[in-house]
């Protein structure tokens, strides 16, 4: 990940990945400022390798928007299709 995007992930970041992968979970709560892009991309990148689908999804969009160019070149390198889907929608109030 170094060589292709400049970011080494941390042991924590990795940890997360295996516990996912050994856990068969698609959950795993990671704290505020841990970087959770990094361990998104590589738990991803595993479920890829393996053949399975994957999506990330977040609520912010500016924050979606820095997370996808920051992460979009590994996912090619990587010879996965990546896109970035925003939604304009406003939430209906509740009645």
């Amino acid at each position: 990940m170094y060589r292709i995007i400049g970011k080494y992930p941390y042991t924590s970041q990795l940890l997360s990945v295996l516990l996912v992968m050994e856990s068969h979970s698609s959950v795993c709560q990671i704290d505020t400022g841990q970087d959770k892009g990094i361990s998104a991309a590589l738990n991803d990148f595993m479920l890829c390798f393996h053949g399975d689908p994957f999506a990330i999804s977040i609520a912010n969009m500016n924050l979606a928007s820095r997370e996808f160019g920051d992460f979009q070149y590994f996912f090619q390198v990587a010879g996965t299709d990546c896109s970035l889907l925003l939604s304009s929608a406003v939430p209906s109030p509740l009645s």
